[in-house]
């Protein structure tokens, strides 16, 4: 019985410090997601949209970076699909003019601001990167602009705009705050 004892303890031992490493590296990647959005413009929103990609548990700084980048780049083409959608489906010709103003935002947001960004990303060259970012959070700025009329010119003069209610508030802020997020952290690893 005794010869099995150090054995016994052995194998407590191992157990016991494998577990430690598994909390570690829980708390380790926990950390770094949170102390990541620390630092960001909005650091609860942030955080949510990181922690709900299965993939921000087992990567970098530089991954978490990537993970918000996909998010400003898929919610950005959901919101000029949608925009796209309203113009076909409004006959108010001020309205209409506000949304091609949004089409414009959001098309150059889409077709060339976000793609650009995971390309720069990608070849290191962050400043670039958080610079389309910072592009992508003017145009949802700028879309909401148009319906309070400070953007939009119709008939030839600003005299004409009558502001609207803007039906794209929600989504403008979103992409507004997710772009603001990922150039914060990009900003960080430069």
């Amino acid at each position: 019985m005794k010869s099995q004892l150090p054995f016994a303890v052995a194998f407590v031992l191992l157990v016991y410090s494998q577990s430690l490493g598994m909390v570690r590296a829980d708390l380790e990647d926990q950390d770094l997601v949170d102390i990541t959005c620390s630092k960001t413009y909005n650091p609860v929103f942030c955080t949510s949209t990181l922690r709900a990609d299965p993939g921000s548990t087992s990567t970098d700084l530089k991954g978490l970076a990537l993970i918000m980048l996909h998010a400003v780049q898929n919610r950005t083409n959901e919101t000029f699909r949608h925009v796209e959608y309203l113009i076909g489906q409004t006959s108010d010709p001020v309205i209409k003019e506000m949304l091609n103003g949004c089409s414009t935002e959001y098309g150059v947001a889409a077709v060339v601001s976000c793609p650009d960004a995971i390309k720069q990303f990608g070849w290191g060259r962050f400043l670039f990167s958080q610079g389309d970012m910072d592009g992508v959070f003017h145009n949802a700025e700028n879309c909401e602009g148009y319906f309070s009329c400070e953007e939009v010119v119709t008939d030839g003069t600003f005299g004409h705009c009558v502001p609207k209610p803007s039906p794209l508030t929600d989504q403008n802020n979103l992409v507004y705050t997710l772009a603001r997020i990922a150039a914060d952290i990009i900003s960080t690893i430069n």
